[in-house]
Order: C-alpha cells, then structure tokens, then sequence
C-alpha cells in the first residue's frame, strides 16, 4: 500500500548550480507527512538547492502545507534556494488561499526551475511576511470562488459511502457526488451496504470506522473474487489508532484522518480509483490482512486463503500442497520471527493475477540469513539436511525444503522477515 513515492536524483541548472529534484507521487497528508518531511529532510541536510516536483501529488494537508514554508526558510538560511515546480490546480488552490504562492517560487517544469534558480530566488523574509498579507489582494477570498484556478476534478467513479451516521462531512461528500452523479449510496447498516453493492457497478468504497460490522464488510470485499480489487478507503476519528490492534483483521488499501479538507479525501479516492484501473490490466484479486500469533488466529488465516483459493484453477492435490507451504510460511513466521510471541502480528497479502497465486507473509522479526538457508535446501535432500540439524543438536530446519518443494517458486525479501510463495495454475 504505497501512499508517498519519493524518488531524488541530483540534477545541475544550465549554470552548473546543483540541486536535488524530488519527485513526488501521492497525497501528502497524515498516513503519509512523517515520510515527506523525514525524506525531504535529507534532501535539505545535502547542502544543495531543492525542487519539488509535485507531477504526481494530488493533494497536500496544511501541514504539508505548513512544511514546505519551514523548508524554504531553512534553505534560505543554508543560502540555498527551493523551487515548486508541476503544482496541479488542485494543489494551487490550498496554496493560493494560504498566501503561499508569494514566498515560494512556483514553476511549469524542471527546466524552469533550473533557470529559476541560477536567476537566484531567495528573498528577504520580511518582504515574504509582507508581500504574503491580505492587502496585496493576491489571497483568495473564502467568500468568492477563485477566478484564476480552476475547480478541483471529481473522480469517475461510482462510489458507496458507509458511515455510521449523517454529518456535516458526509452531507457535503454526498452533495459532491450527487452533483456529479457518481454516489452508488450512502449506508449506515452492513445491510444497507450489501443491498447497495449488489445494485450497482461500485468503483470505490469509503468507509467509517465507526460504522457497526466495518471489519466484517472490508473482509466480505476483499474475500470475494468479485470485490477482490474494489479499492477502499477508511475515515478515522481524530486521535483513533490506524492500525486498531483487531486480533484478525482484512487492511484497507488507504485512510484519511480527521478532521481533514474534503479535497483530501476527493483526491484519495481519485488515486485510488486509478491505480484500480491500472490494476485490473494485471490482477484478478488482491487481499491483505493482519493478525497475531496465536492459534486460533493462525488457523482463520489458513482457511480465510483456502477459502479464496477455492475456485482458483489449481488441481487439488497441489493446491492442499500450496496450503501446507502457506502454513510453513506463517508458523515460521510466528516461531522464528516474532520469537514466539503471541501480541507480535504476522501480514499476509493474497495476489491472483492471470497466471498464477503469489502470497506474501511478513513478520515483526529483524529476518536472518536466508541465502544459506536456501543454499543449503537445493543442496541436500530433506533427510540429509535433517541428520546435519540433529548432529549439532539443532531441531527442525526443514521448514524451506518444505515449501522449495510445494511451490513453484520460492523468494525472501531482505533482510529475511518476509516470503513470497508462488503457484502457477493448471495449464
């Protein structure tokens, strides 16, 4: 669930002025903030220029907001200088109404913003004060819509609202997307829910949750091949734990929190709806849930994968062999990762695409040397890895020689806390 990709590649203007250009792609806002300014952060530590490339944010919180203000003045005190370039209209309109626009340099593109830079854009702060107040008439007045930016976009996309009751957010969400005549329904039941979703072609689902049965309706979705890519987006109350510690829970693929603008959760649900489309291309289903280490939580998630692999075109006896691997693959998890400990969660993502069945499982743990263990795996068979384990009083160890043998594929991602095991149908 990548909400905030930044990519930063050192680039030079036409006067060999250096400078890092950070590209941007997402929404700023609370799930993602700590990694914009931890990352943008580095970029001003580098002693060079900055340039924000904002090609692919469609939307920023006020405290990005209030960010970008505090980077350009601590570039400014270095004697470097920060350019914005790309800004979208929706963007430009939270930065318009903060004043923001006449303290930060704002540009078409990156080779503008080279060519701003070696025209030196610092400024005396107290001009920026200055020039940032309501009588240069520059401000957007909250009375008037902006004549100079156009209105945001609304997504297109038929979409169910399921919140635990009316309020002033979800009337103007509602009024938004009756506007527009994209809003499926509005439910404040599972009930009303499921009458709605089984009328209507649902492209996106948002969800409080605070509504009654939400965890049970984010399972029904992402269980059901039918629903499996229905992106879904969670509101969470001010204050309330993203990650509430549900001992066995299906994740959501995004969140906002409040109190938020309501451009934030427009511009989520466009992100999200986008990267469905782009996802249909390649993926049939796509399911993540989380859980702890106990027993009976470890056996809902075997059987929650076996349920949603029942109709997957795997001959059977492969199949109940891709299960035991699946379940090596968690107890492994639990026993050797978490160290035992039952609060520990393990993650699994469920992934169908038009070939195969790829699941990931993750880990709380710091991983360990899987390359020897694998070497180790193809080298010997099973019972000679077994006598090599009890001749140094080791137990066990032949856990990956299990599922090199189930699956069709067998790959540890570094450093060693998560597995992908995959399964290719029957031709």
């Amino acid at each position: 669930m990548a909400k905030l990709d930044i990519t930063v590649k050192e680039v030079q203007s036409p006067n060999r002025r250096r400078a890092n250009h950070v590209l941007l792609h997402g929404i700023i806002s609370s799930p993602t903030l700590n990694k914009f300014r931890d990352e943008i952060d580095d970029s001003v530590n580098s002693g060079l220029d900055l340039i924000l490339d904002f090609t692919g944010v469609h939307y920023i919180n006020s405290s990005g907001l209030g960010h970008l203000l505090q980077l350009r003045d601590e570039l400014q005190a270095r004697e470097c200088s920060l350019v914005l370039i790309a800004v979208s209209p929706d963007v430009m309109v939270l930065i318009e109404m903060l004043g923001l626009h006449n303290v930060l340099p704002i540009k078409n593109d990156i080779e503008e913003g080279l060519l701003t830079l070696d025209e030196g854009v610092m400024f005396d702060l107290a001009m920026d004060i200055e020039n940032a107040g309501v009588t240069t008439g520059a401000i957007v007045d909250k009375r008037k819509p902006s004549l100079t930016t156009p209105k945001p976009s609304y997504p297109d996309a038929k979409i169910i609202l399921g919140f635990e009751c009316e309020n002033h957010l979800t009337k103007l969400i509602v009024k938004c997307f009756i506007g527009e005549g994209k809003l499926a329904g509005f439910a404040t039941t599972k009930t009303d829910f499921l009458r709605i979703l089984h009328k209507n072609k649902v492209d996106v689902v948002v969800l409080d949750s605070n509504l009654p049965e939400f965890n049970e309706i984010i399972a029904l979705l992402k269980s059901d091949t039918e629903g499996g890519l229905i992106p879904i987006i969670t509101v969470y109350s001010d204050g309330d734990e993203q990650q509430k510690s549900h001992s066995f829970r299906f994740i959501e693929d995004e969140y906002v929190v409040e109190p938020f603008d309501v451009r934030e959760i427009m511009a989520t649900i466009e992100c999200e709806y986008k990267r469905c489309k782009d996802s249909e291309v390649a993926f049939k289903q796509e399911a993540e849930f989380k859980f702890d280490g106990s027993d009976e939580k470890i056996n809902k998630a075997i059987n929650t994968i076996a349920d949603m692999m029942a109709t997957v075109n795997i001959e059977q006896v492969s199949k109940d062999s891709f299960l035991y691997a699946v379940r090596e693959g968690i107890d492994n998890a639990r026993k050797h990762g978490n160290k035992q400990v039952a609060e520990k969660h393990i993650e699994v993502l469920y992934v169908i695409d038009k070939e195969k069945v790829t699941i990931i499982i993750q880990d709380e743990g710091e991983g360990f040397d899987y390359k020897e263990i694998i070497s180790a795996a193809n080298k010997y068979t099973p019972i000679e890895r077994a006598r090599q384990n009890h001749k140094i009083g080791k137990q066990g160890g032949l856990g990956v020689s299990l599922m090199l043998r189930c699956c069709d594929k067998v790959e540890f991602v570094s450093p060693g806390n998560t597995v992908k095991l995959t399964k290719y149908f029957t031709e």
